[in-house]
This record gives structure tokens, C-alpha cells and sequence, in this order.
């Protein structure tokens, strides 16, 4: 069941720096709308959060592509098509201040931390 944004702590500009790359990720939510900046690509998508307490209490955040210019992304492919969905995990640590975004409910299948760089006005 979807929650309100403030009872997830993603609101704001949030940042990665892929590990051996120097590349950084920054991602931005603010009000169900996420704007991302991946080396070359860039683009937006809308996102719903969903706090599922039976997946150990980890809340969730549906991501849908909405633009994109589909440049190289840090990963060095291509980012994701118009259309394309994700569902990922959300672990925050220190204080809401660092995040983590898990492919599953395991730690092990994390990436990030994404650090809170901005909160969204």
C-alpha cells in the first residue's frame, strides 16, 4: 500500500559515485517525480513508494522512465528505454542521511550509498 513521501525519507537530491569509474549518479525525488543525471544520460521517470511491512519492513520505490536521452550511463551502456520499470529496496543508514538501493531483499544484491546531498524545496 503506497505511503506518503514523508514517511519514506527519499524526498531530496540524492548522489553515487560508481566504485572505479569516477562517475557520479545524482538522483532528485520530489513528489512522485525523479530526475537522474548518469554521465552522458539524463532524464526523468515517476516513482511510487510502497511500505511493505512483510518484506521486512523495507519500503520500496516503483520507478518508471518517463525521458530520456539514452546517453552513456556510468555503467557505460545505455540507459533505459522510455517505459522501462524498476522496483528496487530502499536500506537508509546514518540518519536517513545515506541509502542504499537493493535489487532484492538481501544486502548483498545493494548498490550505493547514495548520499543526501539536498533536501527538495
Amino acid at each position: 500500500m503506497p505511503v506518503e513521501e514523508p514517511a519514506i525519507p527519499i524526498a531530496g537530491q540524492w548522489s553515487y559515485e560508481v566504485p572505479g569509474t569516477g562517475c557520479t549518479e545524482v538522483y532528485e525525488f520530489k513528489g512522485g517525480t525523479r530526475t537522474f543525471t548518469s554521465n552522458e544520460e539524463r532524464g526523468t521517470s515517476s516513482y511510487v513508494l510502497i511500505h511493505s511491512p512483510e518484506v521486512n519492513g523495507l519500503p520500496q520505490t516503483q520507478d518508471t522512465i518517463v525521458t530520456t536521452n539514452r546517453g552513456i550511463d556510468c555503467s557505460g551502456g545505455r540507459g533505459a528505454p522510455v517505459g522501462d520499470t524498476v522496483t528496487v529496496y530502499l536500506r537508509f543508514t546514518e540518519e536517513n542521511q545515506k541509502m542504499l538501493m537493493c535489487r532484492t531483499q538481501a544486502e548483498g544484491s545493494c548498490f550505493g550509498p547514495f548520499i543526501h546531498t539536498r533536501t527538495s524545496e
